[in-house]
C-alpha cells in the first residue's frame, strides 16, 4: 500500500478536520504511517465523533487493533482491519510459514531484521516456518509472500515489517505469553536473540556489528517487559544485561542503566536476593555510577554483591 509524503498527509487531515493543529496532524500521521486509508479512516472517525485529536491519538496507541477497524470512509466498506484480515487469511492458505514469520516480526522492532537470524536457528522456530528456512528456495518464497501482500519489505538480506500499524494490530491478535502447549511469538523472539547474540562484548569489537544490527530488537524486548512483565522469559535478564553492556561500551551509560536495573529485578525475582547471579548483576549495575563519577551510589551495590558471595 503506497504512502503519502508527510506534507500531503498533514494537509489531508487538516482539510478534513480543520480544528486539528499542525502539530496534532503531524503526530497523527506519524502514528498512522502516512497510509492513505488510515488517514481517511481517522478523519471519518474524528468527523463523526468530534473526538479531540489528542484523545484519538491516545486510543490509537493503547487500542490499536480496535481503532483501525473504526471510521468508515464514504464509498467503501473496507477498513485497514478488514483489508489485513483478508490478506492474512489468503496468506495463511498460500504460505502458512509466512504468517509465522510475520508473527515473529510483530514482536521485534519495526527496523530491519537480518534474515540469517532465522536461517541460523531453525530448531527454535515453529513449524512450518522451521521447514521453510531450511530450504533456501522455500524461505525465499516465504519472504516473497510477505512482500507480495505488502506486509513486509525485503532489502538484500534483511526484512522489515511494512508498517507499525500492522505490527500493533498483529500483537493485539496474538498472546505474548507462553502456555504449556504453545510457545508465544514474543518468547520465540527472545530465544532467537539470546541464541544469536554473542556474549563477549567489551573486549570483542568483532562482535559489535551483530549487536548493532539486533540492538533495536532487544530494546523492544525491554519495552515489552517494562510495560507487560508477563512477557519476561528465561532469556530476558541476559538479553537486557548484555545490551546494557554493549551500550555502556559505546559511551551510553545513561541508556544502559535502566536495562541493568531491569535485569537485576528479573534475576532477584527468579533466584532470590542472595543468589550469585544477582551479585553479578549488582556488579554490572555498579559500573554505571562509577563511570559517571558517582562512587557513593556504586558502593552500596558493590557491598551488597560482596555480602552475597561466599568468603574466599
Amino acid at each position: 500500500m503506497d504512502v503519502l509524503d508527510r506534507a500531503e498527509s498533514v494537509a489531508l487531515l487538516r482539510r478534513r478536520v480543520p480544528s486539528m493543529t499542525d502539530d496534532e496532524a503531524d503526530r497523527l500521521t506519524e502514528r498512522l504511517g502516512d497510509l492513505p486509508l488510515a488517514l481517511e479512516q481517522a478523519s471519518a472517525y474524528l468527523e463523526a465523533t468530534e473526538l479531540p485529536a489528542t484523545t484519538y491519538l491516545d486510543l490509537l496507541r493503547t487500542r490499536t487493533a480496535e481503532m483501525i477497524g473504526r471510521g468508515r470512509v464514504a464509498g467503501r466498506n473496507d477498513t485497514l482491519a478488514t483489508l489485513w484480515d483478508l490478506s492474512l487469511t489468503a496468506l495463511a492458505k498460500q504460505n502458512p510459514a509466512a504468517v509465522h514469520l510475520l508473527d515473529l516480526l510483530a514482536w521485534m522492532a519495526p527496523e530491519p531484521v537480518p534474515l540469517d537470524l532465522f536461517t541460523t536457528h531453525p530448531d527454535l522456530l515453529p513449524e512450518p516456518l522451521a521447514q521453510a528456512v531450511a530450504d533456501p528456495v522455500g524461505f525465499a518464497e516465504t519472504v516473497g509472500a510477505l512482500a507480495e501482500w505488502f506486509l513486509a519489505r525485503r532489502t538484500g538480506d534483511e526484512i522489515t515489517i511494512a508498517h507499525r500499524l500492522i505490527q500493533q494490530s498483529l500483537r493485539a491478535r496474538t498472546t505474548a505469553v507462553s502456555t504449556p502447549d504453545h510457545t508465544s511469538p514474543a518468547s520465540t523472539v527472545q530465544e532467537l536473540l539470546a541464541a544469536d547474540l554473542p556474549g563477549d562484548i567489551t573486549t570483542a569489537p568483532g562482535n559489535w556489528p551483530r549487536w548493532r544490527a539486533l540492538l533495536p530488537h532487544v530494546l523492544t524486548v525491554y519495552e515489552d517487559i517494562t510495560t507487560n512483565p508477563s512477557t519476561t522469559t528465561n532469556y530476558s535478564a541476559w538479553l537486557l544485561d548484555s545490551a546494557a553492556t554493549y551500550l555502556q561500551t559505546h559511551g551510553r551509560p545513561g541508556d544502559a542503566q535502566p536495562l541493568f536495573e531491569r535485569a537485576l529485578t528479573i534475576d532477584e525475582a527468579t533466584y532470590g536476593p542472595d543468589h550469585p547471579t544477582v551479585a553479578t548483576r549488582l556488579d554490572n549495575l555498579a559500573t554505571v555510577p562509577q563511570e559517571l563519577g558517582h562512587d557513593d551510589q556504586a558502593e552500596p551495590l558493590i557491598e551488597r554483591a560482596n555480602r552475597i558471595r561466599p568468603p574466599a
